[in-house]
């Protein structure tokens, strides 16, 4: 790379009319705490910069059009967000994990992007792609977007406006100490993984009056099919649910372990993942599905099968390292990877449904 860019006191300088390679630039991973982009360049190559965990300031060059997706992903000590107002494009998980973020700004002139509140905005305002830590949501924004405050240190209550409808998968994704969030009535729609990794979560503050969502036993829950959407450190799962969503409890440490009710179909892909607490876990009779990687690398010591023809999904249990106990009748249908590197576990239950490669 040698005479593309230069690095003088933890500021890497790339020169005029380079273009940014990965391959050039991973060596100096850790190293930089600035980086400056040369006029010219219009675009950001898709993980260009990611994992640059001490780059505190970077400077857009006022031709850059497009930044690709996870360009700037987990730059954890990334401050100050400038966005030049020819961007046009920003890819996916550009900026994901940058958890100390705590400005956010666009150009004025920008045609596709807007900022207000310390949010990055679509151009109308209707949508926030991403927030931080000191975000203000503004009351023209009607869609959180995916991962839009995903791990952006996010502390106490967070109250999001009457004008949401819409909230992203995994919006606002492991933030620890968020300990409150209140949703308004107007919200329609939440989408899997909405509070995944919320260690210090209490509850949840709906609004009277949502049409589509309710509160019991500190857990969100959809009304149209009985699903929980998401759950928290105090959550008791209440009789009556039918559903427990993908990664509802995803990185949760839970106040006790759960109870499953008689009654449950399903339980999600990713439902219990990484879930400590977990204790004794009795699965009713009533439970048909346990969905792929539901319960992996959870702290469960012991699994109960009471009963019913429940199908155990692809890599259920997998690496449930302190697992050492599962009873299973014969009705039960087992995935062959179900219980892969449960090494505290003496006897796996039989296999009696083969595994088929997806298409």
């Amino acid at each position: 790379m040698k005479n593309n860019c230069t690095l003088s006191d933890g500021i890497l300088t790339f020169r005029d009319g380079v273009t940014v390679a990965l391959v050039d630039i991973i060596h100096y991973l850790g190293e930089v705490r600035e980086i400056i982009l040369p006029e010219g360049m219009k675009t950001i190559p898709d993980g260009a910069f990611s994992f640059f965990g001490n780059l505190s300031r970077v400077s857009l060059p006022e031709s850059l059009e497009e930044i690709g997706e996870g360009a700037f992903e987990c730059c954890s000590s990334l401050k100050h967000l400038f966005i030049p107002k020819n961007v046009k494009k920003i890819g996916e998980g550009a900026f994901n994990f940058c958890s100390s973020l705590e400005k956010i700004e666009v150009a004025k002139g920008n045609k596709t992007f807007t900022s207000e509140g310390n949010c990055l905005l679509s151009a109308d305002g209707k949508t926030l792609i991403r927030g931080c830590r000191s975000s203000v949501i503004p009351s023209s924004v009607k869609v959180i977007g995916e991962s839009a405050f995903q791990s952006s240190s996010l502390e106490g209550e967070f109250v999001i406006p009457g004008t949401v409808t819409s909230i992203g998968t995994f919006a606002f994704a492991d933030n620890p100490f968020l300990t409150v969030i209140r949703i308004p009535k107007s919200v329609k729609s939440i989408g899997i993984g909405v509070f995944h990794g919320c260690l210090r979560l209490e509850g949840f503050s709906l609004e009277e009056g949502n049409l589509y969502y309710k509160v019991e036993g500190d857990c969100l829950i959809s009304k149209k099919d009985s699903t929980v959407i998401a759950g928290c450190r105090n959550s008791v799962i209440p009789v009556g649910v039918k559903h427990i969503g993908d990664s509802a409890f995803g990185d949760l440490i839970l106040i006790e372990s759960p109870v499953l009710p008689e009654g449950l179909e399903t339980i999600g892909d990713f439902a219990f993942a990484g879930c400590l607490n977990l204790g004794t876990m009795r699965f009713p009779s009533s439970l048909k599905k346990i969905g792929e990687w539901a319960i992996y690398r959870s702290d469960i010591k012991e699994a109960v099968f009471e009963g019913g023809e429940t199908e155990v999904g692809k890599y259920a249990f997998y690496w449930c390292r302190y697992l050492f106990s599962v009873t299973c009748p014969s009705s039960v249908k087992v995935s062959p990877s179900a219980f892969e590197l449960c090494k505290s576990l003496v006897h796996s239950p039989a296999v009696t449904e083969a595994e088929t490669e997806e298409e």
